[in-house]
Order: C-alpha cells, then structure tokens, then sequence
C-alpha cells in the first residue's frame, strides 16, 4: 500500500490538505471522489509498512495457491464458503495460520464479504489483483473457478520464480566460497607464513609483501569492514523506501537494465492477460497490475496508462508514448484491439518475452559459472604462487 499527499477543495469550496494510504494513484483518486474532495495535487510520498496492523505478517510459510485452490475445489463440489474455511481450517497445524482462519470464518459468518474480511486481514500476502478478481467473482458468481485459476497462475509464477533463484544460486555460491577460502588464506595462512620470511631476513617479492599488507589489513579491519556495509545496506534500503526521489532516480536506472526491463514488462503484460482473461475491465486490470509492481517508475507509467484508458484512449495509444514499452508490444495491442481478442495477444507477448528471459539467465548463467570458477582459480593461484616463491628461494638458502 502506497502513501499519497494531496491538495484540494471539498464540496464546501474549503481547500483541504492530508494524506491517505490506498493501492495506487487511480484508487485514491476515487476514493478523494467518494468524499466528495476535488484534488488539484496529489503524490505518492513513499509506502506504508503495515507491520502488525495487518494480520499478514503471522503468516509467513502460508501458501495462498494452495489455499486457493483447496478453497475452489470444495466450492465446485457444492459445499458452503463458511464450511469450506471450517474444514481448511483443521488441515492446518500452525497455530497462527488458523487463527487467522477463525478471524475470516467469523467475518463469513457475520456477512462479511470473503473479499473484504481477506483485504482485512491478509492484504500483505494477498495482492490487490487477486482481491479485484475474487470480489468481483463474489459477484458474477463464478468464485470457485476464479479461485482454481488464482492458484494455477500463482503456481506457475511460483516455478518461474524458482527458476530464475535456481540460475543465480550457483554462481553466488561459488562468488562466496571463493571469497571466503581467498580471505581465509590471506588473513590467516600469509600472516604465519610472513614470520618464517622475517625470520631468515628474506626480501619478499611484491606480490608477497602485498598480500602480507592486504591480509594484515583485513584481520585489522574486516568485521568493522563488514559491519559498516551491513549498516549502509540497511541504511541505502530505509532511503530508497521513504524518500521518493532517491527511489525514482534507483527504479529508473533499473529499467535502463535490459534484462529487469524485460523480467518486468513480461510480468506486466502476463498478470494484465490473466485479468483479462477472468473477465476483469481494462482499466480496473490495470489498476491492479500498478499496486503489484514495485518499480515506482513503471508503476506510475501504468498508473498513467490506466488514466488515459480510462478518459477514452486506446491501450495502444496510450502505451506508445512510452519508453518502456517496445514496437513490438505495441504492434500486438494494435491487433488485438482490431479483432476484439487484446487479452490472447498479451498473453502471447508475454508467453514470447518470458521464453526470452529464459534464454538469456540460461546464457548468463552458462557464461557465470566458468567465469567465477576462472577468477576464484586466478586468484587462489597467484596467492599460493606468492607464497611458494619465497619458500622456494627459502629452500635454496637452508641448501
């Protein structure tokens, strides 16, 4: 959930100034609508830790798919919601997983929507669009098979998610091994071997003597070393969260990425397919894209998008004015917008988009491992050559 400052009039002609929390820019505007407030400024300040307002935080192993889909197949199969959530309910050991049950059973049980009592209680693990997709399906009645399709999707998004960690563990594994056995051997094997040297009077090579520096340095220095980056790494995280600017000048540099770039308009453009598919408005699908993406940049791009929808311009017209969106996109929105099938020709851009993803962290991933593997064997072997070079001249002078 977003923070928003705004500046306006309400229906006193009295200008008003405050903040309120909401999902994305589009969402608080028609919530200022509600109260009746015309906003000449409105910005979004930063995000609102929720913390332990929201019951969400407890829990941390829930696996919404799963419960999802436990939830539609029982539905499908004619029994009542608040029966559905009594029997999910027992399946589930952790005690902070079924109090939380209870709470949403209660709300069941006192009318509350299953949409709002899950806003209420789990809006930090539930995301915005799938909460739009269950409420409207408490609506149209189709819950049960708007909820097997929540959980096919989040399974899916799970895997490639899997996927991508998977390509990168090795390589960081590696990476880390290899600093640690490279700082180990400077920090601890160089220094006793350094009092052998002065012993004999040796004059060391100048790789040896500074590796000696190097590894003296960091028995000195490394914890303090390290936790000062702990610190600015917590601290640079705490800036980018709350101060606006900083965060834009990050997220923009981000995009400048072209594989981020990619990984983020395919998941864009994958989540606005599946919405579409399920029967969600275009704009009210691209609101909920805007309060899943964590790229302030590309968020307001879509919020901006969503707007002008909204007012009446097409999706491809509204997109092309983008740098983020390529040719191609574009093209494929034009076509779907001519023959009324836009959600099958993004669902096939993103299908086509997360292909190339997976291909090019295959390439990088292929390309990492030899490439680390190479650097931690040069850097291994330039200590120990370092420290067999005296040892050698050492044996010649014993001789």
């Amino acid at each position: 959930m977003a923070i928003y400052k705004y500046k306006g009039y309400d229906a006193a002609g009295i200008e008003v100034s405050s903040e309120l929390v909401s999902q994305n820019k589009n969402t608080a505007l028609k919530t200022l609508k509600n109260k009746s407030i015309n906003p000449y400024f409105i910005e979004m300040r930063g995000e609102k830790n929720t913390g332990f307002l929201n019951l969400g935080w407890l829990l941390p192993h829930f696996d919404v798919g799963q419960f999802f889909f436990q939830l539609g197949i029982m539905l499908k199969s004619g029994l009542p919601l608040y029966t559905t959530l009594g029997i999910i309910m027992k399946n589930y050991k952790q005690r902070s997983i079924s109090n939380i049950l209870v709470l949403i059973e209660k709300d069941i049980s006192e009318g509350i929507k299953f949409s709002d009592s899950l806003s209420d209680k789990c809006s930090n693990i539930v995301s915005e669009v799938y909460l739009n997709m269950i409420r409207i399906a408490e609506s149209t009645g189709r819950l049960a098979d708007v909820l097997l399709s929540i959980a096919s999707h989040n399974e899916q998004k799970k895997e490639r998610e899997g996927k991508i960690i998977s390509s990168l563990t090795y390589p960081f594994m590696v990476a880390f091994i290899g600093t640690g056995i490279v700082g180990f051997l400077i920090s601890y094997i160089l220094p006793k071997m350094e009092k052998v040297f002065i012993s004999f009077k040796m004059k060391l090579p100048i790789s040896t003597v500074i590796l000696i520096q190097a590894g003296s340095f960091l028995k000195s220095y490394g914890i303090i070393i390290i936790i000062i980056t702990w610190f600015l790494i917590i601290f640079m995280i705490k800036v980018y969260n709350k101060n606006i600017v900083f965060r834009q000048t990050i997220d923009s540099l981000f995009l400048r990425l072209k594989l981020y770039k990619k990984i983020q308009v395919a998941t864009f453009t994958e989540l606005l397919a599946f919405q579409l598919n399920e029967g969600i408005p275009l704009v009210k699908a691209l609101m909920g894209c805007s309060g899943v993406v964590k790229n302030m940049v590309f968020k307001r791009e879509i919020e901006r998008i969503a707007m002008e929808v909204e007012n009446g311009k097409p999706l491809s017209l509204a997109i092309k004015g983008s740098s983020i969106f390529d040719e191609m996109l574009i093209a494929a929105t034009i076509t779907g917008e001519s023959t009324g099938e836009l959600s099958n020709f993004i669902e096939r851009i993103s299908s086509f988009l997360k292909k190339d993803v997976d291909k090019i962290l295959d390439r990088l991933t292929s390309m990492a491992e030899p490439l680390f593997i190479l650097i931690l064997g040069l850097a291994v072997g330039f200590i120990m050559l370092s420290i067999m070079t005296p040892l050698l001249k050492l044996n010649q002078m014993v001789k």
